[in-house]
């Protein structure tokens, strides 16, 4: 995992952000360590696509049966149903499988665009120097400030370059 949006062009680099919740807070360079941390936090947060499935397959499959059982449905309504049902099975097992192909850090990758894994990447960011430092706080700052003024000190801290029409960066 680089950062929200990629693959880091450069080397990430220190930021700072000043005045929030009353002191500056250092975040440090976006190290490999950071990253294992803030994936297995993300592995925690994301459903298995597999397991999920077959959760719903097995429902679906309990929903055939009582398809098949119903005495009320005529021949072919019950074909109808089965076969939709059937369909649906096909389809959330093939999204599964499409889902699980994905790798890991694209997945954690996209959770940096959600509230939660903002708060949690700064939260890990924030720590090295600041070690008493709670994820309370963290999301703190993030409410503070906002998740794109967040995103783009964790962009700083990954080495992804702003993109070519943005105004130069403050210095941090």
């Amino acid at each position: 995992m680089a950062s929200r949006n990629g693959v880091a062009q450069h080397i990430g680099r220190e930021a700072t952000i000043e005045g929030v919740c009353g002191r500056a807070w250092k975040l440090p360079r976006l190290t490999r360590g950071i990253t294992v941390k803030f994936e297995e936090w993300a592995g925690a947060q994301l459903a298995n696509p597999i397991k999920a499935a077959r959760e719903e397959v097995e429902a679906l499959a309990v929903r055939a049966v009582e398809i098949k059982r119903d005495k009320s449905l005529d021949d072919e309504t019950r074909a109808e149903l089965l076969a939709a049902n059937l369909r649906q099975r096909e389809q959330i097992t093939e999204a599964a499988i499409e889902r699980s192909q994905v790798p890991m850090s694209a997945r954690a990758n996209a959770l940096l665009n959600t509230q939660a894994g903002a708060t949690h990447m700064l939260y890990l960011l924030l720590k090295v120097h600041q070690p008493d430092v709670t994820e309370e706080q963290a999301f703190d700052v993030l409410m503070e400030i906002g998740l794109d003024a967040v995103q783009e000190k964790i962009d700083t801290a990954a080495g992804v370059a702003p993109p070519k029409n943005a105004p130069a960066p403050a210095p941090s």
